[in-house]
């Protein structure tokens, strides 16, 4: 359990196991590499040690008394938003099918967006688009939304159809800088391909997507969004006919239980299946 390396038990098992490293690595500085340094000890999860020697002598090493393995150490690459849609294989999907999310929107209810970004620039004009000015008009004159809101204002350009607060100001209060989740998931999902000062390229996966953008955060409670704001956002997402509606939210690692409303949405969600 967490607690146990804190415990006299464990205190005694890793003094033992150290004990053992430390005898490894007196025998190695004796017969093998006598300037041998030792960079980390490992005594909680793993039973051994890290250091420099050189490669000729590994066998040698590994041939001492305790000595289970040697390992070359490895290093691991931290993907970036520039490598990340290669890595997932974006590139052969757009190649095999030809979809770049062109025509279609996905509805992100989030916290804030930096509508000022590259990312969410205006579509080329070549790009064909569902959901224009007059689109967002007519359903507010029509159906309506859950909020009042002027399509004028609402509309940004054709890349976000749809920007509306849900919780505050409807068009302010966007961006939050001190929380940016919103953005970094609009991002991801549909981002536009743009070039950076260095020649880096970055895209999102469906870049040619509209998005439509639904803050659902207080501001005043540190980016937690507010359910009954986040269930009128998703009411006004089908609306305005998204074929995808992305809630990147739960919670900060712990079980985390939808309100009793939002529950019973899913509910009936299954048993419609």
């Amino acid at each position: 359990g967490a607690d146990f390396p804190s415990t006299d038990e464990a205190v005694q098992m890793a003094a033992a196991l150290e004990g053992t490293q430390s005898y490894v690595q007196r025998e190695i500085r004796a017969s093998i590499y006598p300037e041998l340094e030792v960079k980390y000890s490992y005594s909680i999860l793993y039973n051994g040690f890290s250091c420099d020697i050189p490669e000729d002598q590994i066998d040698a090493v590994k041939a001492l008394p305790f000595v289970e393995d040697v390992m070359s150490v490895k290093k691991s690459a931290v993907p970036r938003l520039s490598r990340a849609a290669g890595l997932g294989g974006a590139p052969a999907y757009y190649d095999a099918t030809g979809c770049t999310g062109e025509g279609q929107v996905i509805a992100i209810i989030d916290t804030e967006l930096d509508v000022t970004h590259p990312m969410f620039a205006a579509l080329d004009e070549n790009v064909d688009v569902k959901l224009t000015q007059a689109d967002i008009a007519e359903i507010a004159d029509g159906i309506g939304f859950n909020v009042d809101i002027d399509p004028a204002k609402a509309y940004l350009s054709s890349k976000l159809p749809f920007v509306i607060d849900y919780v505050d100001d409807p068009y302010e209060g966007l961006p939050d800088e001190s929380i940016l989740h919103g953005t970094h998931v609009a991002g991801i999902a549909a981002g536009n391909a743009y070039t950076d000062a260095d020649g880096t390229v970055f895209s999102g996966i469906a870049k040619n997507a509209q998005i439509v953008f639904m803050a659902a955060s207080d501001s005043a409670s540190g980016g937690y969004l507010v359910e009954d704001a986040y269930m009128a956002a998703m009411e006004d997402a089908v609306k305005l006919h998204a074929d995808v509606i992305n809630m990147s939210f739960g919670s900060n690692g712990e079980l985390y239980e939808y309100g009793e409303a939002l529950g019973e949405i899913g509910r009936a969600s299954c048993r419609e299946r």
